[in-house]
Order: C-alpha cells, then structure tokens, then sequence
C-alpha cells in the first residue's frame, strides 16, 4: 500500500507542494493515495471480518444457493472449493513459516541465488499441500460426497431481515440529504 500511495503521490497532476522543493509530490495525488489505501485498507479488513465470523459450511451453502439459478455453472463445486480455500490458507501460511524457519536453521537464507531460494521455500510447500490435498479427497469422497445432492437452504428468519431495514432506511435519508 506504501508504494501504492507513493506512485499517486508522485505521477498524479496537479498543483505541487512546497514542503520539499525537489520532491515532485502533487496534493491532488497526496488526497488520492490516501483515499486509495484507504479504500483497501477497508476491503481487507472486511474480507478478514468475513473469514472470522462465517463457517465455512456457510460459504458453501451460499455460494450454491447463488449459483443455483445458473445451471451450465456447478454452484456446489464452487462453493466447497471456496470454502475448502478458506479454511486452509491459513495452514499455507503455517506451511509457509515452517519452510522459513527450517530454511533458515540450515542457513539457506545466506545464499545469494534467487531461484535457489525460491527452490528451497516452494518446493516444500507445494509438497505438503498437494499431499493434503489428496488426503482431503480420499476423505470427501469416502463420505460420499455428490454433487448431484442439493443442499439445504434455510429460509432466512425475519428478525434477521431488521438490520438491513435499518441500513436501507439510512441509505435512503443519506440519499435524500446528500
């Protein structure tokens, strides 16, 4: 996001600010390097609220009850592999650590080739995950997962339906106001 923010603040136009004579910095690309961090800064920090909060049974329940009217697309397909994504990234990321710390206990952060690095992070971590991947499949077909199975939506509770009422009617007095 820095070299974000820098990029506008340099190669956006505008009127230049006299802070620094030499540093081409515009406030048009100050304001708009802001505004774009920011805007990612809060994708991001939904997508992690999103994760945290929604059970990955959830995710695939949705994702086939959205794609269900779109017949040529196997919505649950989708979903599970969604779900599955979700719930394993973090174990990647746990994977991850695991080959840099070892990488680093054999002093193979000391070396100065690029593809050998790279060699010696990935390779591991391709291993480990396509394995569990394989293990992953081996158990959901032996409890006999179909795709041809619909899953069972539960109607949405009314009093579930109050908060977006809420947010409907400020969308509407902000509309009316602004």
């Amino acid at each position: 996001m820095g070299l974000l923010f820098l990029y506008h603040g340099f190669f956006t136009p505008g009127r230049r600010m006299d802070i620094l004579p030499w540093v081409p910095i515009s406030k048009e690309g100050i304001y708009l390097g802001s505004l774009t961090c920011w805007r990612l800064s809060v994708i991001l920090g939904y997508a992690v609220l999103f994760t945290a909060v929604t059970r990955p049974r959830e995710v695939k329940d949705a994702l086939a009850w959205l794609l269900e009217p779109v017949h040529f697309v196997p919505g649950r397909r989708i979903g599970l592999m969604v779900s599955l994504t979700l719930r394993f990234f973090s174990l990647i990321l746990d994977q991850a650590e695991e080959s840099r710390l070892a990488c680093m206990a054999r002093l193979g952060d000391r070396t100065k080739r690029p593809l050998r690095k790279l060699k010696t992070r990935v390779l591991p971590i391709l291993h480990r995950s396509f394995s569990r991947v394989e293990d992953m499949t081996f158990a959901i077909a032996a409890r006999g997962y179909r795709e041809d199975i619909q899953p069972e939506v539960v109607r949405l509770p009314v009093p579930h339906l109050i908060p977006f009422l809420f947010l409907l009617g400020a969308l509407v007095i902000g509309w009316k106001f602004f």
